[in-house]
């Protein structure tokens, strides 16, 4: 990894690390009022959302159905620190996440968009990546169902923790699905999607989230 990425990478960890130890006991997934601030937008195609940072390189996040952009704010400002433009949207559709992308594209001048789905959210990264491959640069998937169609060769990373229903998917995701850079990451426990946020293997997962998206870049 370059230097200034190592460098990129430490910060955003660092600023992880204040978001989990917050004197209000919020958890890593909820909104921060330190770090990179979020801005309130407007998505055309996809609905409200919010925005982090001013980098490079676009990251889309995709909650769960359950879920809503609010829930990545410790994430979302290690990520914007890590030299990235985030955007977080409600509405976890195909429909929505392809004008995410056009979006970020269009707007912040990024030439290249990862995204980051948990749980069924996954569907749509899948069904994307199956009819317009060229528009995902990588994608990581959290907490995945299984049967998806990882037919899209864009790297992937599939992760869940070692003691939930979902590490079976995403173990036979890694192992089915095309292209040559596919990985799989299992942390310790049994928090589930988002959750694991908020659990001890939080840093390990951003780790190996940071790590990755540092190395396709």
């Amino acid at each position: 990894m370059h230097a200034t990425r190592g460098l990129g990478l430490l910060l955003a960890l660092g600023l992880l690390a204040g978001c989990a130890t917050r004197p209000d006991g919020g958890t890593p997934g909820a909104p921060q009022a330190s770090g990179s601030p979020s801005s309130a937008v407007s998505v055309p195609g996809a609905g409200s959302g919010l925005l982090w940072g001013a980098g490079a390189y676009g990251l889309v996040l995709l909650p769960p159905p359950d879920g809503g952009p609010s829930d990545w704010g410790g994430q979302a400002v290690a990520f914007a620190a890590d030299r990235m433009t985030v955007l977080a949207i409600h509405d976890s559709s195909p429909d929505a996440l392809q004008a995410a992308i056009g979006w970020l594209r269009s707007e912040h001048g990024v030439a290249r968009v990862a995204v980051l789905a948990v749980g069924e959210a996954a569907q749509s990264v899948a069904s994307v990546g199956a009819a317009a491959p060229s528009l995902v640069d990588q994608a990581i998937v959290i907490s995945p169902p299984a049967g998806l169609d990882w037919t899209a060769a864009f790297p992937k990373l599939f992760a869940a923790s070692d003691g939930e229903a979902a590490a079976t998917a995403a173990r036979e995701a890694t192992a089915q699905a095309a292209g040559s850079w596919n990985v799989l990451d299992l942390v310790p426990g049994s928090a589930s999607g988002i959750d694991i946020f908020a659990s001890p293997a939080a840093s390990d997962l951003m780790s190996a989230i940071l790590r990755r998206l540092d190395e396709r870049r």
